[in-house]
Formats: C-alpha cells, structure tokens, sequence
C-alpha cells in the first residue's frame, strides 16, 4: 500500500521536474519564506493539532499521538505535485518539502517527549528514502528528460533543414531557428524568472 502511494506520488512530481530550473534550488534569496513556513509548521500547526486533540480525543491517546505526528510532519510530495498544478514557485515547495521532512523527523521525538511524555522513535533512514523517492529521484529524472527533449527537437530540426532542398526556405528556417535558440528561448526564461521571484 504503502510503495503504491509513494510510486503515485513519484509520476505525480516527475512531470513538475521537467521544467525546473535546479540552480535556483539550490540558490538563496527566500530565506524570509522559507523561515516563515517552518515557524508555521513548527511553532504553530503542531500546537494547534494537540489543542484539537485534547479537545475532542483527550480520553483516545493514541488518535491524539496521531494528529500531533500528523501535524509535526506535513509536507510530501503532494507539496510539490499540488504547487506545480497551481503554477507556484516551485524552486521553494521543493526546499520546504525536504526542511519540513528532515526538521519534522527530528523533532518529532522532542515534542512527542513534550507533550504527551511518550518517547516515539522516527525511523530517519526511511524518511530520507522518502525524500530520495519523491524529491531527488523525480528531479534527476526530469533533468535527464529535459535535456533529452532539447537534444531530440535540436536534432529533428537539424534533420528538417536536411530535407529541404530550395534555398530560400533553407535560409528561412535556419533563421527561424536561430531566433528560437537565441531570442524566444531567453525571452521565455527570463519571463518565468521574473514570475518565479514575484511569487
């Protein structure tokens, strides 16, 4: 059950990949959104969960435990997969998914200690298996794939401009890939990179 949801999450992510720009991953300058999310995710949403719990489940223990590692945990792929549909920053829903993980797994056995005085164990090598699957593995992926596709579309036009043989619609093309390759491209980049950094 469970490597049928993580395999769905997987084709659910890839396709977002193929279009990412993986130096600005791994770049700085949204420290604020970053920090702002993990205060959400950890100064916030836990304690909001046990208040929940204790409210209505306060005599259920176990289903208390469970809403608070619900709570101390709750990014996945999903994160990823439902901010590529919604034509969000990208770059940052992959770094919150991998803090979130990675800081959830490790402080889950505090807060678990904390507030219910249960000692919970996070089995960390299966959590960075997840993130492998779900985050690293669909981002390699998607770069294979992408460069791939230029490869293939570069190679087709180059056998296209083979084919034709009147020179006019020879000089024609070869100029209409020229504008593709140094003019469209940039200009595309460079509008997604100015709506990257708005959002």
């Amino acid at each position: 059950m469970v490597e049928t949801v993580r395999s769905k999450i997987f084709l659910m992510v890839y396709p977002m990949m193929i279009n990412l720009q993986i130096a600005k991953v791994f770049a700085g300058g949204d420290f604020k959104l970053q920090a702002i999310t993990q205060i959400i995710n950890f100064a916030v949403v836990p304690f909001f969960a046990f208040g929940i719990g204790k409210l209505f489940f306060n005599d259920r223990p176990l289903i208390l435990l469970g809403l608070l590692l619900t709570s101390l945990l709750p990014t996945s792929g999903m994160t990823i997969s439902w901010t590529g549909f919604a034509k969000g920053n990208l770059n940052a829903a992959i770094k919150m998914t991998v803090i979130g993980l990675i800081a959830g797994s490790l402080a889950t056995p505090l807060y678990a200690k904390f507030l219910m005085g249960t000692v919970v164990e996070i089995p960390l090598i299966d959590v960075f298996k997840q993130i492998v699957i779900i985050v690293f593995l669909p981002m390699l992926l998607g770069f294979v794939t992408k460069k791939a596709l230029i490869a293939t579309v570069g190679e087709m036009y180059d056998n296209f401009l083979d084919f034709v043989q009147e020179s006019d619609l020879r000089a024609t093309f070869t100029q209409l890939r020229h504008v593709s390759q140094n003019k469209h491209k940039v200009a595309f980049e460079r509008c997604l990179n100015s709506r990257s950094s708005k959002i």
